[in-house]
């Protein structure tokens, strides 16, 4: 099981992978032509995303509530976190990715999510810059471990503006990945609202990379 310690490692791998491939390509907003994945290529899609929101979530403690949501079909699947806090008037809690910082905040919930086995679980509409992850994934206690409960994750992100393309087409096998990093989401998770009033939401990326795919005769 994840610990809470996970989540300063995933915050510091968001900022190496948008070093990474900053400034690497010009937009497309599909796979190049004269590539096919048919011969066992895969497309693995990518997303994050935090929200944070001050306020009472029905059916849950605390007067503020943190999540974190990571999309990587090529390792995790899909893992995040939801926290809820009780703070006191005038303070705002740590994000759901830096929760182990010091805070006069209290945690009244802590919710490790995971869904390893489905590793194809978003879908991306490149002719809309859009991706859909409609999926239910089991959600642990984020302290001890213990199974808590199945969540239900129903959320839109959209590319906004021009993407980022990183592309070695010189050989057989195709070096691709595409990112944009200014992203607009929305929808549900556990029944709540990820942005909208009262919600301060911030997405890193959405995109895909390429692996194994030849070129089409």
């Amino acid at each position: 099981m994840k610990s809470r310690a996970m989540i300063g490692i995933a915050s510091a791998s968001l900022l190496a992978l948008g070093a990474l491939l900053a400034g690497a390509g010009i937009a497309q907003a599909a796979p190049p032509p004269g590539w096919t994945g048919d011969d066992g290529g895969v497309e693995y899609d990518l997303a994050d995303v935090t929200w944070t929101h001050h306020g009472r979530y029905p059916g849950e403690l605390g007067n503020w509530h943190t999540g974190y949501l990571n999309v990587e079909e090529d390792d995790d699947g899909v893992t995040g976190w939801l926290i809820d806090w009780r703070c006191p008037d005038g303070v705002q809690p740590p994000s759901a990715t830096d929760a182990d910082q010091t805070s006069v905040c209290k945690q009244k919930g802590n919710l490790w999510l995971e869904n390893f086995q489905d590793w194809d679980s978003a879908k991306l509409d490149f002719a809309r810059n859009r991706m859909d992850l409609d999926i239910d994934v089991d959600a642990y206690d984020g302290i001890v471990g213990d199974y808590v409960r199945s969540v239900r994750i129903d959320i839109v992100l959209k590319g906004l503006g021009k993407s980022t393309v990183t592309s070695d087409q010189s050989g057989e096998i195709l070096d691709w990945s595409e990112i944009w990093y200014d992203v607009k989401a929305w929808g549900h998770v556990d029944g709540h609202r990820i942005a909208g009033p009262n919600t301060e939401t911030q997405t890193y990326r959405m995109g895909y990379w390429l692996d194994g795919w030849t070129r089409s005769t």
